[in-house]
């Protein structure tokens, strides 16, 4: 479950030192094969852009991506979806 994650490089932030932060180019290639991926993100978060999840969605193909139309960077504190996506998993 990753909410309004930030994409470190490529196309998404680069500040001095975010090398550190950058995942391997292979990443998604190294998550077991059945572990589910979620991404969450909001079209009005403030603090990390909404393109941030197209870059992730396009790297983890089997993600379930969630596009949330308003909430701002922490849902609105509202982790129904969230919960209700994990509920589902059982």
């Amino acid at each position: 479950m990753l909410i309004a994650t930030p994409f470190w490089g490529g196309d998404g932030w680069r500040y001095e030192g975010h090398q550190k932060l950058e995942l391997p180019e292979d990443f998604a290639a190294r998550l077991p094969q059945n572990a589910p991926v979620f991404l969450y993100h909001s079209h009005d978060d403030a603090t990390v852009p909404f393109s941030h999840l197209a870059l992730y969605a396009t790297l983890l193909l089997k993600a379930n991506v969630r596009e949330i139309e308003s909430g701002g960077h922490q849902l609105n504190n509202d982790l129904t979806l969230i919960a209700t996506d994990i509920i589902g998993l059982e």
